[in-house]
């Protein structure tokens, strides 16, 4: 049989490593929700990099996009319209991005300052 004292040893044993193991899964989510919001910026910039080199840029038999007017002042201010939309929806998604980084990282240091109190 055990002593109580080597008894609540264990039982407190336990209960950290449940504590440490949860901090640790915790830590990791909010890592891959960082990467996730930075690749979706990445990703934005790179749809709309391709659209304009698909669309906007590239002729096929001297024919542009049929969504595109034929005739080159209107075409021209087509793609102006296009990349000033496109700079409006990408410079949202970075301003909104950063600040879900930033709020990720305070996060991230929470959990750290939580984990260290509880494991002093």
């Amino acid at each position: 049989m055990l002593d109580p004292t080597h008894r609540r040893k264990m039982m407190v044993d336990t209960i950290d490593l449940q504590s440490s193991e949860f901090y640790f899964a915790v830590i990791q989510i909010l890592r891959i929700a960082t990467d996730w919001i930075q690749e979706s910026m990445g990703d934005l910039d790179q749809t709309v990099d391709d659209m304009e080199r698909l669309y906007l840029a590239a002729r096929t038999e001297d024919k542009f996009a049929s969504f595109l007017p034929q005739e080159s002042d209107a075409r021209e201010a087509t793609a102006r319209v296009f990349k000033r939309n496109w700079e409006s929806v990408i410079l949202q998604q970075r301003q909104l991005g950063e600040a879900l980084l930033v709020r990720v990282a305070k996060k991230v240091e929470e959990t750290k300052s939580l984990r260290d109190g509880v494991s002093a």
